[in-house]
């Protein structure tokens, strides 16, 4: 097996309260200290990247990164 290095898409599979749900525990546990991520957040940045119908990989993730 090959890992293409693309991340796969969560677009179907979880609503945007589990998306939020998902990144605040990422973002509270093991001592971090981070501002929870809103569902209003998620849904706000799905609309904005609605029109990428690709997989994201290391570069345009990280080229999105960079333009915010």
């Amino acid at each position: 097996m090959t890992y293409n290095g693309e991340l796969p898409s969560w677009r179907s599979y979880f609503n945007d309260d589990e998306i939020s749900v998902v990144m605040r525990y990422r973002l509270e546990t093991w001592g971090n200290k981070a501002t929870p991520v809103l569902k209003e957040t998620v849904a706000e940045v799905k609309a904005e990247l609605s029109a990428n119908s690709n997989a994201w990989t290391a570069e345009s993730l990280g080229a999105f990164a960079r333009g915010k």
